[in-house]
């Protein structure tokens, strides 16, 4: 379970403050947060609002909390030491929203997608997951009937390689599969699978549900019984765990692909249901907050993305998933919309590519009422969510060959800027002008 961190600290006060409390505010600090434990839970950046600072609160007491580009700027009126209570992610958007008067509910998407990420050990080491083979082996076992498990062998030849032994290793340690026994039951042939733990002299069938004895004189006969590893909690469910898959490849690609290298602060959290104050509803796959900090002068205004995670279906991006997204972005313009899929840009249908091209288009669009652009559009495929190890976003691009290594050898693309990156993918995927 996350256990929620407290962070204290001492206000700082200039020299020429002689006095330990004052009756109004004579001086500002200015907090930043960072995740030194690198895993990604702890909400390290916040939507910039100096007009409207209704978000964050934290415990602070006073009403001069502003969120800015340079960080939380607090105005104290004493010496003192300030506690602050932290949120997770999700927690914090959901609060966040609900100042806006939209009504959020983690969906049940998104609840697969915290059931991976927790169950997996966080972000991080989503990278056992970024890999394509992987996530449809996972998926093969959870779309078998009863058992949704694989032969101990056969599970490891497929996902290790002759150069490399870890894969398996890594999703057993994960709690990814678990290992247990495959019984045929004498009693109607089909075949159950036990965890260790519940192994006994006679077993119950789950087709049949009647008792069988455990074959005790043929126990190492296979077609008794055999030793199989099983898909468990979030990785169970079937149509790769229900989208989980996509969303949190989309999620590790942000923290950690896009982030990691650079001076990008990222808070996320997992799908939303959300009833907007018109009583539309919109709905989003994950949601994040990305800050991008400046290494000469000040920070970046905090982006808003929203996005939309689909695994291999053809035509998978529809007019609905569309208008979903054009919803969140009249109601939080300029915000990054991003369409995220694991199937290669090869696998989209043409009236896919052309729907989001229109979608592309309307974004770039000016909105007289805000006076800034519409949305950036952006599309990552599964060349982007199963980069691997150390990989660098320009280097799998160089590596791709044809039009991606044209544009990363024409104009460096500098991943932590979300709206060049937004535009980028528009010029890869949609055929547009960057």
């Amino acid at each position: 379970e996350y256990e929620k961190p407290q962070i204290q600290f001492d206000t700082i006060a200039p020299d020429f403050i002689k006095k330990k409390y004052h009756h109004k505010p004579l001086w500002a600090n200015v907090i930043n947060i960072k995740d030194w434990g690198n895993q990604s839970r702890t909400l390290t950046c916040f939507p910039t609002n100096y007009r409207n600072p209704v978000f964050p609160k934290f415990n602070y007491h006073r009403d001069f909390l502003l969120p800015t580009t340079e960080g939380l700027t607090i105005f104290p009126e004493s010496i003192n030491r300030q506690y602050w209570n932290l949120h997770n992610g999700t927690e914090a958007i959901n609060q966040w929203l609900s100042k806006y008067e939209i009504e959020a509910t983690v969906s049940d998407a998104g609840k697969s997608v915290h059931q991976i990420i927790e169950t997996i050990g966080g972000v991080p080491q989503l990278s056992s997951l970024a890999n394509r083979s992987t996530v449809e082996l996972l998926n093969d076992m959870a779309n078998k009937s009863l058992t949704r498990s694989m032969h101990a062998e056969e599970f490891k030849n497929r996902i290790n390689t002759k150069k490399n032994k870890r894969p398996a290793s890594r999703l057993i340690s994960q709690k990814i599969v678990q290992l247990g026994l495959e019984l045929k039951c004498s009693k109607c042939d089909s075949w159950n699978w036990y965890e260790v733990n519940n192994l006994n002299y006679e077993l119950s069938c789950n087709r049949c549900l009647k008792l069988f004895s455990f074959p005790i004189l043929e126990p190492s006969n296979s077609s008794l019984s055999r030793w199989s590893y099983r898909v468990v909690w979030a990785f169970a469910l079937p149509d790769y765990a229900r989208g989980g898959y996509a969303a949190s490849l989309a999620i590790h690609f942000f923290v950690r692909k896009v982030s990691y290298s650079h001076r990008l602060n990222i808070t996320w959290s997992s799908g939303q249901e959300l009833t907007l104050q018109s009583g539309e509803k919109a709905e989003a796959d994950f949601i994040l907050w990305a800050k991008r900090e400046g290494i000469v002068g000040l920070s970046k205004p905090t982006n808003i993305v929203f996005g939309e995670a689909k695994s291999f279906a053809k035509d998978a991006f529809k007019n609905s998933d569309i208008q979903k997204m054009k919803l969140l972005a009249e109601t939080f313009p300029k915000s990054i919309l991003v369409f995220a899929t694991m199937k290669d840009f090869e696998e989209f249908s043409v009236d896919e590519i052309n729907r989001l091209r229109e979608f592309a288009e309307w974004g770039r669009g000016y909105d007289n009422k805000n006076k800034e652009i519409r949305a950036y559009i952006m599309v990552l495929t599964g060349l982007e969510l199963f980069m691997g190890g150390l990989e660098r976003l320009t280097n799998v691009w160089e590596a791709k060959g044809g039009k991606y290594a044209e544009l990363a050898k024409k104009r460096k693309v500098h991943s932590d800027n979300l709206e060049t990156l937004a535009y980028a993918t528009q010029e890869l995927y949609l055929n547009m002008p960057s």
